[in-house]
């Protein structure tokens, strides 16, 4: 848990406030990260995450959380990364997985370029877990 006078507190208040899905996910995601995924998410995201540590800071109710996560129909590679890691993650990458299923393709890029290990892992389990329920 992260402690309110951190700046990743703030951030995550700020996203998770947001009325883009996207931001609620990666804000919900920032709460079960640890510190070497959040310096990761405030690189990538640097311009979001400065953003949302002001919205943060001025409004920290922490919101309810969205709905679960919205599966893809389109059978692509970010399809089955996402069911690897809603299947099979833990509770960062479980969230990470509700974040790529909002994420628009510029974010899913910027994802795969920054988690690739994670990338690689669940598109393997998440194309294993798709044959088995084919098969």
């Amino acid at each position: 848990m992260i402690h309110p006078t951190d700046e990743r507190y703030y951030a995550a208040i700020g996203m998770m406030n947001s009325t883009s899905k996207f931001q609620r996910a990666l804000g919900d995601a920032l709460f079960s990260a640890d510190r070497t995924n959040t310096n990761l998410i405030k690189d990538t995201w640097g311009s979001l995450w400065e953003s949302s540590v002001r919205h943060g800071a001025k409004d920290d109710r922490i919101p309810h959380p969205g709905p679960a996560l919205n599966f893809m129909t389109k059978l692509d590679e970010r399809f089955y990364v996402v069911m690897g890691m809603a299947n099979r993650g833990g509770s960062f990458v479980h969230k990470l997985a509700t974040v790529l299923s909002y994420a628009n393709p510029d974010d899913v890029e910027k994802i795969k370029e920054t988690w690739p290990e994670y990338w690689k892992k669940y598109l393997e389990l998440g194309k294993s877990i798709a044959l088995k329920k084919d098969g």
